[in-house]
């Protein structure tokens, strides 16, 4: 166990730090470079010296994050007691406006962004002092705001000697606070000289950080406010956060020690693990390759295509002058040989070929891409491309469950900060069940009671992820069509039907189409009981003893990516294809 209080042990801390920051120097450098080849070559003019004509990881990149995190997730909240079942909704409505007031969706998807690049994605996770005030009679009573922060991994540093990702003896990040804020916050700062750092560009250890970028070199005597650089640390073991300045590394600023049932203040997300390291595998490492090879495939391609010329050849110099001097449908005269069209330069074949492979084995690597995102048909059938959509999505849900993983331990604590708030009041707005009435509630210290372990805490992991209006709509029709009418006769017994009312303003609502509550009206009585069947019963007639039905099936040509960029490269190749296959090269994809 280290004592960051005893000078020697917090030297040795110290070096500890640095010699990690050092080993961790050649994983901030292929992550800088990822992400560069990421942004291509237009976004500025010191990144891609090369033409990036082809951005799969950036493409990637959106597919990714909108299939793990588009928004906050919604808490989930019980408790295996009847009394505190009230008290754990009233914490899930407040969760709702706590996860907006700390932009926690905001921060999900930089942490899924930054965990593709990177390693790992870290959040820092605590509460900010904002002063003191009265309440309830009592003096000096702490104010603070929870604060979610993405930890850049350029900032990061973690043990460097641990045997994996899980068992690190410490870990923290550095900021930069001004030199009033650093004596504000840390008493034992007042004896130090201290100075502004530079705001570099470059990290400790000497390598560019990522917002090289886009940024050009600064100077400490660019730093407007005077900055210093401030360095936390995490002993895991001794659940203890150390605060010192990594220019002056003789004593800690402070130390705190957190309480037993408390996590640390780090959060960190990562989808690949590298046995008997401390550092993870970045998700896109291993479609650097890939990017890089189509698009200078690209560019060779472009420039044959550029390069390619199309003349008309002449026997002597006078017939090619008449050839040249003459207008769209004139005759011209020459002498000697009938002149010959020569083709010079054009596309290598086998070229192209290549390139339409390597797009696929981008696909192929990114688990199946295509259909992740919904790009294009991946077979020929609507059945076959819901299996291999099913396949792809199997080899998602574990980066799905790690960031759901991720979300659920950054909300409990947000969650946990809410309910021990000795100053946080809420007026939330709790819902009738059975109704649309919602009623207003106190949110205030004296109405949470109870224990906050006594609540079972969880989030719902498809609230994190793309819910579209059409998607919505297409569950809804699923469902009424699925579930509700089989189960029809059973919901009449019990005294229940569907609302098709209702039904029909959720799908105007989602769809955009006010005018289909128009189509609904309410049904005049007396033509009610003009209808068939027993008047007023709600029971359908049943079917007809023997019913006739006819199917037919049509087959419709059709054509897949996958199918045409197969049948092309065979064209290229000198290969030749069925009737089928070139016909479908011609056909839309579906």
């Amino acid at each position: 166990m280290i004592n960051p209080l005893d000078a020697k042990e917090f030297k040795a801390l110290a070096a500890a730090v640095t010699e990690s920051k050092r080993k961790l120097a050649p994983f901030r450098e292929k992550r800088r470079d990822l992400i560069s080849l990421a942004v291509g070559s237009e976004y500025t003019d010191d990144n891609e010296v090369k033409s990036v004509y082809l951005n799969l990881m950036n493409l990637a990149t959106n597919i990714y994050v909108r299939q793990c995190a588009v928004r906050a997730p919604t808490a989930k909240i019980t408790s295996p007691y009847a009394e505190l079942r009230p008290m754990a909704m009233s914490l899930r409505i407040a969760c709702k406006e706590v996860a907006a007031e700390a932009k926690l969706g905001q921060t999900l998807r930089r942490a899924v962004t930054e965990a593709l690049f990177s390693p790992k994605a870290v959040v820092k996770v605590g509460l900010e002092h904002k002063g003191t005030t009265e309440y309830n009679g009592e003096e000096d009573v702490d104010v603070t705001d929870p604060y979610v922060n993405m930890v850049s991994f350029d900032d990061y540093v973690v043990d460097m000697s641990a045997r994996s990702a899980y068992d690190p003896a410490f870990e923290g990040d550095t900021y930069y606070l001004t030199k009033q804020e650093i004596l504000d916050r840390y008493p034992k700062a007042k004896g130090l000289d201290l100075t502004a750092d530079e705001l570099s560009i470059n990290s400790e250890s000497g390598e560019e950080r990522a917002e090289g970028i886009s940024h050009s070199q600064q100077s400490g005597d660019d730093n407007l406010h005077n900055k210093i650089i401030v360095q936390d640390v995490w002993l895991i073991k001794e659940r203890k956060l150390v605060t010192y300045l990594p220019s002056k590394p003789t004593k800690a600023l402070k130390v705190v020690p957190y309480d037993i049932g408390e996590d640390g203040p780090y959060h960190s997300l990562w989808f690949t693990d590298v046995l008997d390291n401390a550092m993870p595998l970045p998700a896109f490492s291993v479609l650097k390759n890939l990017q890089m090879l189509a698009n200078s495939l690209f560019r060779r391609l472009a420039s044959q295509a550029k390069n390619k010329k199309s003349v008309v050849g002449f026997s002597n110099e006078e017939s090619a002058k008449n050839f040249s001097a003459a207008k769209d449908g004139s005759g011209v005269f020459w002498t000697g040989q009938e002149p010959k069209n020569i083709d010079a330069g054009g596309i290598d074949p086998q070229n192209m070929a290549l390139l339409i492979q390597v797009k696929d084995m981008f696909s192929w690597a990114a688990n199946n891409l295509d259909s992740l995102g919904g790009l294009s048909a991946m077979s020929e059938t609507a059945s076959q491309d819901k299996a291999i959509g099913i396949s792809a999505n199997a080899q998602l849900a574990d980066m799905q469950d790690a960031t759901a993983l991720f979300a659920e331990g950054i909300f409990r604590k947000l969650a946990l900060y809410e309910w021990t708030n000795p100053i946080r009041e809420r007026i939330l707005q709790k819902e009738i069940p059975g109704s649309d009435v919602t009623i207003p509630v106190e949110w205030t210290p004296e109405t949470r009671q109870g224990d906050f372990l006594l609540l079972n805490f969880a989030i719902v992991q498809s609230s994190m992820r793309e819910d579209n209006p059409g998607q919505k709509v297409q569950k809804l029709k699923d469902t009424l069509m699925n579930v509700f009418t089989p189960l029809q006769p059973f919901m009449q017994e019990q005294g229940l039907t569907v609302d098709v009312k209702r039904f029909t303003q959720l799908v105007a609502d989602y769809d955009n189409i006010p005018e289909l509550e128009q189509v609904i009206v309410s049904m005049d009585p007396n033509m009610r009981e003009e209808l068939p069947g027993p008047a007023g019963n709600p029971t359908p007639s049943g079917k007809p003893a023997n019913t006739n039905r006819t199917y037919t099936r049509v087959n419709k040509p059709g054509a897949t990516r996958q199918g045409k960029d197969a049948a092309l490269v065979q064209t290229l190749m000198g290969a030749g294809v069925q009737d089928a296959e070139g016909a479908a090269m011609t056909r839309g994809v579906t």
